[in-house]
């Protein structure tokens, strides 16, 4: 009950401070957690990443204004943390689908409410983990910069695989060549970016376009997913962070994160992947 308190803490801050500046290291401290694992938290317990419900929040409540007030648009981005009106009716139209203009005139809008978090009871299916220890090594991989701001960078993760492992298959000769499996690796969390890496395990870089990855030793928390790429991994990844962290006596570590993929169809509903979390136990 105290993680949902917490949670609802730090969304209370949200919206006390919806037209000034949102610190996350203040939301963090109102979720009693670091920065890095309550974003992590909020974007597997919500669906959405934390800057894209604060941007939803502050439009929602900007559509309100327009509605109730004769404020000037001008006034209303600076309000809202917008640099000119013409940035704030661009974001303004993206998620209303209208100007501020026509918004005033009556027209139905869309409403992104706050989030409230509530305790729901599961735990009816199994979720599979063994605690390891490891010591340090490395691995070569391709780099690809993800953003957070914008919810469809998402999507360049798929498309790295598309590119630089299923078609050019260069990564995919070298993992056989060496006898390694290939990893997903994400690592450097920022508050709006994160950096992802298609590797595999070598002391050396072969290629110029491949960079090293030093993972430092340390105790792993490891999840056994079996299904069809990506849901099996997305619905791990939102198991791990709703029903297993929150409770475990464990604190995720700000080093990188490891996706374990086995040969054969990702596509099949046998597929077998693992999802390495690097913990620490409470003391």
């Amino acid at each position: 009950m105290e993680f949902i308190s917490n949670m609802n803490c730090a969304l209370d801050y949200i919206e006390a401070h919806l037209t000034g500046e949102i610190h996350y290291k203040e939301l963090a401290k109102a979720a009693q957690c670091s920065t890095y694992t309550f974003q992590r938290f909020f974007t597997y317990i919500s669906g959405i990443s934390l800057s894209e419900y604060i941007r939803r929040r502050r439009l929602s409540s900007a559509a309100l204004d327009l509605q109730s007030s004769d404020i000037k648009i001008i006034d209303l981005a600076v309000k809202y943390g917008y640099e000119s009106a013409i940035s704030f009716s661009r974001a303004f139209q993206a998620l209303q689908g209208v100007t501020p203009t026509k918004a005033r005139s009556g027209h139905i809008l869309k409403s992104y409410p706050r989030l409230s978090f509530n305790l729901s009871i599961k735990g009816n299916s199994p979720l599979d983990y063994q605690i390891i220890s490891k010591a340090k090594f490395k691995m070569v991989g391709i780099k690809e910069i993800v953003s957070k701001i914008d919810d469809k960078n998402l999507h360049r993760i798929p498309e790295l695989w598309r590119s630089h492992y299923m078609e050019k298959m260069e990564l995919a000769k070298l993992s056989k060549e060496l006898k390694q499996y290939v990893y997903g690796v994400t690592m450097n969390f920022t508050d709006n970016s994160f950096d992802y890496y298609i590797a595999t395990m070598t002391d050396e870089i072969t290629k110029g376009y491949m960079k090293e990855i030093k993972i430092p030793k340390a105790t792993w928390a490891v999840f056994k997913c079996i299904g069809s790429l990506p849901d099996a991994q997305y619905n791990m990844w939102r198991r791990i962070f709703t029903e297993w962290l929150p409770f475990s006596g464990y604190t995720l570590l700000e080093i990188p994160e490891i996706e374990w993929y086995s040969d054969g169809d990702i596509y099949s509903s046998t597929y077998e992947s693992e999802i390495w979390l690097p913990v620490q136990k409470d003391y």
